[in-house]
């Protein structure tokens, strides 16, 4: 197998160029504008992408690829950018019953390619290139969103096999950057103020992709008019055969891309001629227009139809410049050129770049709506490609479906009913009048709470603020919202009995390094109790209660300050919110990752605010004694100073500073799951506290304000009282715990790690939680530079006995497929593929394909025994 590794960085480099680069050469004869743009291309290489290689070594290169790639396929005296991706895809992938797929060899380079690119760049120009060597007419362009492998056995295996996908967030699993650059490219005009909104916040481009001399940027409106104006010229040439009405548009093209700023004088012919074409589209969704670019007929028993404009676009594109047809040299500037300016708004979409993190990401799932207006076809096709699409392309029988709902039982039984409007169309057997069974429908619902940082973090506190937060524990204001959606979600459990059939469980998502899982201890506690007899059902002795326990999965361990923290966290989620069988953690990578190689790339230093490092510490050490840790005399003190210097320094104003033991500060820890203002009251007045507010016989929220016992408050001490009082309260050592400080990591310290990582796992394994592994999202954020360092591997080793520990109930699932570009069927794909490359000291395959499968199948299953979905 050829390697492929600098072709791809050339080809990631060229179609990432910013779009000035090339509108700085548009006055440049045609045959000259290719040179400039290379000439480009190498400079950044230079200094990113190719930096470790010597001057000569890129020259060389560069010659090369330009010999094999920018030529034309057949070999007549034609250069073009456009070539690269088409004679790129003839070494990645091929055509399997009419559809394209990839060679399963090449399943790493596709990975890395279209992670940053996307997929039609490269299937759209190979099935130009097969219509033009084969003259094949038959197309269709409804392929997957995501293609598939031709590792036949596993195709074969996930449509024989029932599927479930038990981590899939809603909105963030659609094609949204697609759908948003529809919306634009069919309704261009009046959007300046989304444009607006959405300038405010940093650029996502990939770090690499870099601006080195210096040119005026454009400002993106003025690129997406730019954009919208090409592809309507491209549509009306290379589709539509209208040469007149193609040179007509070009004449003004032609002059805007001289000076991109009289965009805004001429673009109102392009904006009618758009509204015009959109009118005599063939295809609509939910009564309206989707795209003017579908002008063709469509196999409405297929998904991904709202794909195909864009795709018919490229494909006949290529296929134009192929044919060197009057005006190729134009088409060769415009289609690269709108490539460019789509890829530069992609960038702003995609998780493509090199940071890592939850804040990074969360940075780009925020932005999944930003110019889809809300109710519109767009805004309906997000949810209806991300179920009824996700679920007939990957064969999904049981599909979980998470979103954040509202604060009223009314907003959760809307969003519910839309949801399932938008999707029943081809999807559920909806029979209007009748009432809705779940076997009706592949999908349920998971709601989840939304994590955030405390407020009283993000404010500086002054002499108007005290006396209010001296009354206000720690995410007063997110407690608040939790007690809110829970006792709405409770409500309408009891109220609307049919929708509330379709929810199985709750989470809590979002940012986890600013939030712990105490603040949600009790609202977990509220609803995972709650039960609504259906009074019918009893009368008809029926035993199948449509309304039945919440089942419980939290997000946790995915993104932390220090690898300790992470593995705390999921110590608290256990105990905290009482994980058991039938419940589940999402994500999990800090019981997984490799820990040598994380404080690598730390430079063995971390830091952190001091509340966490004081925590972190004192778990540490508790752990320790809890798993007989040996360590030296010398290390064991330094962590014990650590925790008492920390402690004088948070707690320096609070009674009893001085008393500092570490049984006592472990116990008060152990309690933050109660809600805070059990300690609010004096010491002296804890037992009417817990009385107040345990005794109550109804299922009310204060009735799970604690999870203990009255007889443990009358035994508690004052100073575990206290302690956990003014973690809460005391404004000074909220004040003092968030100042962050650094803090080293020494060679004991990551051998300890290790044990109590295996020791993690292990009690994972006795508790009966499950695990929902999602490796193309831990991939990315986890900031895993190798697809073999996926936490998956660890939690489920192909081989135990070499592992030398058990497999824990791991599941493969896809979080956000349209931020990581991914579905189902992939990430079961890459994971063999990762198994395939694996190889013995002689070089042979470590696994066989039937090793591989085998191991696939179990996680297949554990799919299906971890789904929420009641089986009958």
């Amino acid at each position: 197998m050829k390697n492929l590794n600098t072709e791809l960085v050339y080809l990631n480099r060229l179609f990432s160029l910013e779009p000035q680069k090339l509108l700085d050469k548009m006055s440049l004869p045609p045959k000259k504008i290719l040179d400039k743009v290379l000439a480009e291309v190498v400079y950044q290489l230079k200094y990113t992408g190719l930096s470790s290689i010597n001057e000569e070594s890129i020259v060389s290169w560069t010659s090369l690829i330009k010999e094999q790639y920018f030529s034309h396929p057949d070999g007549k005296d034609i250069q073009s950018f456009l070539f690269f991706p088409m004679r790129f895809a003839s070494k990645l992938l091929k055509f399997s019953d009419e559809t394209p797929v990839c060679c399963t060899e090449m399943l790493g380079y596709w990975h890395k390619i279209t992670a940053n690119l996307g997929e039609d760049l490269f299937t759209t120009a190979l099935l130009a290139e097969r219509t033009y060597n084969y003259h094949y007419k038959h197309i269709d362009f409804q392929w997957e969103k995501i293609i598939k492998s031709d590792f036949h056995s596993l195709n074969s295996m996930m449509k024989r096999k029932h599927l479930s996908e038990n981590h899939m967030h809603l909105k963030g699993s659609s094609p949204y950057f697609d759908l948003n650059w529809l919306s634009l490219m069919n309704h261009p005009q009046n959007r300046r103020e989304e444009f607006f909104k959405f300038s405010k916040s940093a650029s996502l481009k990939p770090v690499s992709i870099v601006n080195f001399s210096d040119t005026n940027n454009i400002e993106l409106y003025t690129l997406v008019r730019v954009a919208a104006s090409l592809r309507l010229a491209l549509f009306k040439l290379c589709c539509c055969e209208d040469c007149e009405k193609f040179h007509e548009l070009s004449k003004i093209i032609n002059v805007v891309l001289r000076n991109p700023s009289l965009i805004s004088i001429y673009f109102s012919r392009f904006a009618s001629e758009i509204s015009v074409a959109r009118l005599h589209s063939n295809y609509q969704e939910f009564g309206e227009k989707v795209d003017y670019a579908v002008n063709f007929a469509l196999n409405t028993g297929k998904a991904s139809s709202a794909l195909t404009g864009e795709r018919k676009i490229y494909y006949a594109a290529y296929l134009y410049l192929l044919n060197n047809g009057k005006y190729s040299q134009e088409v060769q500037n415009y289609f690269f050129l709108y490539l460019l300016i789509s890829q530069r708004i992609s960038n702003e979409f995609i998780q493509s770049n090199e940071r890592y993190g939850f804040k990074n990401f969360e940075k780009y799932q925020n932005r999944k709506t930003a110019f889809i207006p809300t109710g519109s076809v767009y805004d309906k096709l997000m949810i209806k490609m991300a179920i009824v699409d996700n679920v007939n392309e990957n064969k999904i029988d049981k599909l979980e479906v998470r979103f954040h709902g509202g604060n009223s039982p009314e907003l959760l039984a809307d969003a519910i009913k839309c949801i399932d409007n938008c999707s029943s169309k081809e999807h559920g057997r909806y029979i209007p009048g009748k009432r809705k069974q779940k076997q009706d429908f592949s999908h349920f619902y998971v709601l989840h709470f939304i994590k955030k940082p405390c407020t009283f973090c993000k404010q500086k506190i002054d002499q108007k603020t005290m006396i209010k937060w001296r009354f206000r524990c720690r995410h007063y204001e997110l407690r608040k919202n939790v007690k809110t959606e829970a006792i709405a979600l409770k409500s309408l459990r009891e109220k609307s009995m049919i929708t509330a059939s379709r929810i199985f469980g709750i989470d809590a998502a979002a940012s986890e390094v600013t939030c712990r899982p105490e603040v949600f201890a009790q609202g977990f506690r509220y609803l995972r109790n709650h039960r609504k007899i259906n009074k019918i059902s009893i009368m008809k002795r029926n035993n199948d209660d449509p309304i039945p326990n919440l089942k419980v999965t939290y997000h946790v361990g995915e993104d932390f300050y220090d690898l300790l923290d992470g593995l705390r966290a999921i110590d608290e989620a256990i105990s905290f919110l009482q994980l058991g069988y039938g419940d589940r953690i999402g994500h999990g990578v800090a019981l997984g990752i490799d820990i040598n190689d994380y404080y690598e790339k730390r430079n063995h230093e971390i830091a952190l605010p001091k509340q966490n490092l004081l925590d972190n510490i004192a778990w540490m050490l508790h752990q320790i004694k809890i798993w007989n840790i040996i360590l030296s005399n010398t290390f064991y003190q330094k962590l014990k100073d650590l925790f008492n210097s920390l402690y004088r320094a948070i707690f320096n104003d609070s009674p009893d500073c001085l008393k500092c033991d570490l049984n006592e500060y472990i116990q008060a820890m152990s309690l933050r799951d109660e809600n805070p203002e059990m300690f609010f009251p004096p010491f002296k007045d804890k037992d009417k506290t817990w009385q107040k507010f345990n005794s109550l016989k109804s299922h009310n929220w204060n009735n799970y304000s604690s999870s203990r016992t009255l007889e443990f408050y009358k035994n508690i001490t004052q100073h575990v009282y206290d302690l956990n009082s003014n973690y809460h309260y005391n404004i000074s050592v909220k004040s003092e715990g968030n100042k962050y400080m650094n803090f080293n990591i020494e060679a004991e310290y990551i051998e300890s790690l290790k044990i109590i990582q295996k020791k993690m796992r292990h009690k994972i394994e006795i508790s009966g939680i499950a695990i929902e592994s999602n490796p193309s999202s831990n991939y990315l954020i986890g900031n895993l530079d190798d697809l073999s360092k996926l936490p998956l591997f660890q939690l489920f080793p192909i081989d135990e006995k070499e592992a030398g520990s058990n497999r824990l109930n791991v599941s493969v699932n896809t979080d956000d497929q349209g931020v990581f570009y991914t579905s189902l069927n992939k990430e079961y794909s890459l994971l063999s593929y990762v198994q395939k490359q694996k190889k013995n000291p002689d070089g042979s395959r470590k696994y066989s394909d039937d090793v591989i499968l085998q191991w696939i199948e179990r996680l297949i299953k554990n799919g299906n025994d971890q789904s929420f979905w009641k089986n009958t």
